[in-house]
């Protein structure tokens, strides 16, 4: 197989990305989830709006943090190296080959380009010598090869460096191809993106470059792997191609390899090259710039001037680049590149519209001014990316911050329903948001669905709007007594037996030995408590406000204040409602990290919103419940008024269908030993809301009135005092 034909992606039959598996996830990410339906009186229909452009943004940051965590993986699994995956933020510098810079967009059908791109910078953080051109002369036969063209140092270091760079990005690719297979397709997907391209191949079809020029040179030998190439078009091209040898490129083994091999191009390029007449203008030597990926400031681009991208600048690409994405300087890998002129690649052959003669009507094929634009373009973007300055969006200041609030609270999108149930029906399947750890930076996210930090914040008294003092004092009070009752569970009752058959040796009666006495031994009995986990899971739907919301609470605050005080208990909290239009559930505390602390500065700022997507929350958050071992005895309590009612596109998630698809998961959190304790809190006795809820949570139901809440400290008490 050539060194080309390996890399072919065959774009005409290609029919999924190599990311499908991982961008299914998190590529319906879109702002639909935050929209709603109203009804409009006018029309006599219902009509859908967006919420808000700050919600907006909130789903751009989930889509971001998923993006750079897939990337991420990537990076680290190829590496072995725990190497920051960043986006780019204006102003910043990253060329020290420390970090893998992402642009701050997600495009899913790009993704694939993505991985490419952060595999081929974290292979250079991994093979490629950053400090070579920190230091690095042009050798002095080289430098005066090329003064005797009139072309000065300036010009031959930067030649020397791009040359390098391309080299160097066609070693550590082959390197990566040979070694991780499992990653092929995304280097494909990079070098179809950014070399594969029609507009390339007609520049290398033309007659454009083919002045011995090192603009030129260095437009051919970067595309060198392009199937339509022919290296009659420059008398050295041959030569170098020779040199290069691309089918044996991983003989070279280092950065100083690379360097020895460009050193050896430049010559070649001096020699061929047409003098310059005296009269063009010295450049200026060692011009400062950005430095590029090989440690160097930049200086000049292959014309001897100043490149007119900008690594710094925060732009997107313009029409002829408009799908973002980072490239490999690696030409089309299709097939070997023809040896003796003649075409290799019929298609790109044959689009030759624009092309003309020239002035002097002596054959040459030249470029329509539109198609030299273009090609301009591109052959700047591939400049750009041997030089790793490949234009990338940034990050706002803002947006970091919310992002940084996103995954800090661990907030992502879990895959939910999708299947069909016992009875036939089919549950269409959707995404539940799901945060991790609620933290003060998530609840000032104006769109958090269960606070109103945004209404106001007293940075003097340092509390949320709407901060309900007389939960927080009533569930301490409560949770006081019953710690004190639970305290019994953290002592240890030891009984020692002495005089026994077996056991440890009692020194006290070896010498009963020579008596023939063989009752020497003694056993202990440790009489303690085995560790409890208890998962509670709060029903934070709007018809919970009021009253029946803050007596839940202060039971909740109640049985996180006991578990504070005794050893052998851990406490979960989980809040589950709506986040825009999608289910959400958040765990507000976990004792095994959260200290009490946090109970007492957060929870009286939360209240219940939205509608109740129970079983699919469940669903989300599965893998997090605590199972019972022969260490552990878990519990799960649900405290709810109502049953499951929440629709999203498509997915409407009430009725039956919610009702066997909660009672599907409640098995599944029973199928891990955990014991369900479900209370129906409402003020009123309804037969038919008793029967469904039944249907949920079967034996294990529970109805209590709204006043009678806080009894249920009275059953935990009782529960977790049996041994």
């Amino acid at each position: 197989m050539s060194y080309l034909s390996k890399w072919s992606s065959n774009k005409k039959t290609k029919v999924s990305s190599a990311s499908s598996f991982w961008a299914d996830e998190w590529s319906t990410y879109d702002d639909e989830m935050f929209t709603e339906s109203y009804y409009d009186a006018e029309t006599d229909s219902f009509q859908t709006k967006k919420l808000s452009s700050a919600q907006s943004s909130t789903v751009e940051m989930l889509r971001l943090s998923a993006h750079r965590r897939a990337i991420g993986n990537f990076v680290n699994i190829l590496t072995n190296k725990n190497i920051p995956v960043k986006f780019y933020k204006k102003g910043e510098s990253y060329t020290n080959g420390k970090y893998v810079v992402l642009s701050a967009e997600v495009k899913p059908d790009k993704f694939d380009v993505a991985v490419g791109l952060a595999l081929h910078e974290a292979s250079h953080i991994n093979l490629t010598n950053f400090d070579t051109f920190s230091i690095y002369s042009v050798p002095q036969n080289v430098r005066e090869l090329f003064e005797s063209k009139n072309v000065y140092n300036g010009e031959v270091w930067n030649l020397i460096k791009n040359l390098t760079n391309w080299i160097e990005d066609r070693r550590i690719d082959q390197y990566i191809f040979n070694t991780c297979p499992g990653y092929r397709d995304y280097y494909r997907a990079l070098y179809d993106e950014f070399f594969n391209d029609k507009v390339i191949d007609k520049g290398i079809i033309s007659d454009e470059f083919t002045d011995e020029n090192i603009e030129s040179y260095m437009f051919r030998i970067i595309n060198l792997t392009n199937p339509n190439t022919k290296l009659n078009k420059l008398k050295g091209l041959a030569k170098i191609y020779s040199l290069v040898q691309l089918k044996n490129i991983d003989r070279l083994k280092s950065t100083s390899d690379s360097l020895y091999v460009a050193e050896q191009i430049a010559e070649i390029i001096g020699l061929a090259i047409d003098t310059l007449p005296q009269s063009q203008p010295k450049p200026q030597d060692g011009g400062q710039g950005e430095q590029d990926k090989d440690g160097e400031p930049q200086q000049t681009d292959g014309n001897g001037g100043q490149g007119d991208s900008d690594v710094n600048e925060d732009v997107d690409n313009d029409a002829s680049n408009d799908e973002q994405s980072p490239s490999t300087g690696g030409g089309s890998m299709k097939n070997q590149p023809n040896m003796n002129g003649t075409e290799s690649d019929e298609e790109s052959n044959s689009e030759a519209d624009g092309d003309k003669d020239d002035a002097n009507g002596n054959g040459k094929q030249t470029l329509a001014d539109n198609v030299k634009k273009q090609l301009n373009k591109k052959i700047q973007n591939q400049k750009d990316f041997i030089n790793n300055q490949i234009k990338k969006k940034g990050i706002s200041k803002k947006d970091e911050q919310l992002l940084d609030s996103v995954e800090k609270s661990g907030t992502e999108m879990v895959s939910v329903g999708g299947e069909i149930q016992s009875n036939g029906t089919f549950l269409k399947g959707t995404q539940c948001i799901v945060s991790k750890r609620m933290t003060e930076g998530l609840m000032q996210d104006r769109d958090f669905p269960f606070a109103d930090w945004y209404k106001g914040w007293n940075d003097t008294e340092g509390k949320f709007h709407g901060y309900n003092e007389s939960t927080l004092r009533k569930g301490i009070q409560l949770g006081t007594l019953l710690g004190k009752r639970l305290a019994i569970r953290s002592e240890e009752r030891v009984t020692d037996n002495p005089r026994q058959k077996s056991g440890k040796i009692d020194r006290r009666l070896i010498a009963g030995l020579g008596y023939d006495y063989v009752n020497v031994f003694s056993t202990k009995d440790v009489d303690k408590f085995k560790k409890a986990n208890l998962h509670i899971s709060l029903d934070g739907s709007g018809s919970m406000s009021g009253g029946t919301w803050d007596k839940a609470l202060t039971t909740t605050i109640a049985i996180c204040k006991a578990a504070s005080m005794v050893s052998n208990l851990d406490v979960q909290v989980t809040i589950r409602g709506i986040w825009g239009k999608k289910a959400y559930i958040c765990q507000a505390y976990d004792s095994r990290i959260d200290k009490f602390d946090k109970v007492k500065r957060l929870f009286p700022a939360l209240h219940a919103n939205g509608t109740t997507p129970e079983g699919l929350c469940y669903e989300a958050t599965m893998k997090q419940f605590v199972p019972t071992t022969k260490d552990v005895d878990s519990y799960f309590l649900n405290i709810c008024d109502g049953e499951p009612n929440f629709s999203e596109d498509g997915t409407n998630y009430y009725g039956d269908v919610a009702l066997q698809h909660t009672r599907k998961m409640v098995k599944k959190i029973k199928e891990q030993g955990v014991r369900v304790m479900a209370y129906y809190v409402s003020d009123y006795d309804h037969e038919s809301s008793k029967r469904k809820f039944k249907t949920m949570y079967g034996e294990d139901s529970r109805f209590i009135n709204i006043n009678d809440i806080i009894p249920i400290t009275k059953t935990l008490n009782e529960l977790f005092l049996t041994k």
